[in-house]
């Protein structure tokens, strides 16, 4: 059995752990323009991203993209079990949608010229799970990631970046387009984004123990239309700031986690450089003592040599002279 897990480890290593990806190619995200002074009416673009495993062992995914800023993706990595799948939101943030659409108009309202001048992607990653990292097998899409597991597969990530380890990856690539719809208040479209965006945001705070937003809901039958306008700008644009710092966090973390693992390396390098420096400094202290060693017992002898033969002499006269007496 050992063998047979062992061998099956091994097959691992040698497979392109691929996996669907729904859309495919292009993720598109739709740019409506408000009827209020603030273009807050319009809901929050998003795309829902279908990633589903089609091998028959447990695969890791990774998504990232060229603006992380822009866009708040949830879940960004995860464990798919076998025949298994997950839905990945991505969320265009709406300060962004703003910095977009005053970019179209500066563009002469052109959707050719956006897309030339928007150069954003999304790259979906996957491949088996590494075996020192065995554990997170038993993680899976039903299953929330708790702190240590999200580590470890950061970890994990991190390993399989390095070319070093040559663990097969498997990357796909998704461009972004951005598709700019016109709302007009007049024909009732706005509207039903103002509906739509109460919903969402409300459904949002209760998700997260709001109770503001549960009393707004409550409440928003008896708001008359401008009022309800009011609510809704004002709870967007606490909704947006929350998903700005939550955006501003990951990428801080995402660039701590990166530095933390440089400086790891480095240190290690210092280490080991640092090791047989000292390991040849030693060496060569014992050959100097070695060589200055002979060379001052070569010049004691010399000097005892040197005393004696003047002394030899001077001891013969003197026996001489006894002899006579």
């Amino acid at each position: 059995k050992l063998l047979n897990k062992a061998d099956q480890n091994y097959q691992r290593n040698m497979v392109q752990a691929e996996i669907d990806c729904t859309p495919s190619s292009v993720l598109q995200f739709t740019l409506t323009r408000g009827g209020t002074a603030s273009n807050d009416s319009s809901s929050a673009p998003n795309v829902v991203m279908t990633l589903g495993n089609k091998q028959d062992f447990p695969v890791a995914f990774k998504v990232k993209t060229t603006q992380p800023r822009r866009y708040l993706v949830r879940p960004n990595q995860g464990i798919l079990k076998p025949d298994e799948s997950i839905s990945v939101t991505i969320l265009l943030v709406d300060k962004d949608q703003q910095a977009l659409l005053q970019n179209y108009d500066k563009l002469g309202f052109s959707q050719e010229a956006l897309d030339a001048a928007t150069k954003d992607k999304f790259l979906v990653q996957s491949c088996a799970i590494m075996p020192e990292y065995s554990a997170l097998e038993e993680a899976g899409s039903n299953i929330a990631l708790g702190k240590e597991q999200a580590e470890k597969l950061t970890a994990m990530w991190n390993h399989v970046g390095n070319k070093a380890n040559n663990w097969p990856c498997v990357n796909k690539k998704l461009l972004v387009k951005h598709l700019v719809v016109n709302a007009s208040p007049s024909d009732g479209t706005a509207d039903t984004a103002n509906s739509d965006s109460v919903a969402a945001i409300v459904a949002a705070a209760a998700a997260t123990g709001s109770s503001s937003a549960t009393k707004s809901n409550m409440a928003a039958e008896d708001m008359s239309t401008e009022n309800l306008v009011e609510e809704v700008t004002r709870l967007r644009k606490k909704y947006d700031e929350l998903i700005q710092f939550s955006v501003n966090l990951t990428a801080e973390r995402d660039i701590l986690n990166n530095s933390l693992e440089q400086t790891r390396r480095e240190l290690q390098t210092t280490k080991m450089r640092s090791n047989s420096g000292s390991a040849s400094a030693g060496a060569d202290s014992a050959t100097r003592s070695a060589k200055g060693f002979k060379l001052w017992t070569l010049v004691l002898v010399g000097i005892i040599m040197f005393a004696l033969g003047r002394n030899l002499p001077i001891g013969g006269a003197a026996i001489q002279e006894v002899e006579e007496l």
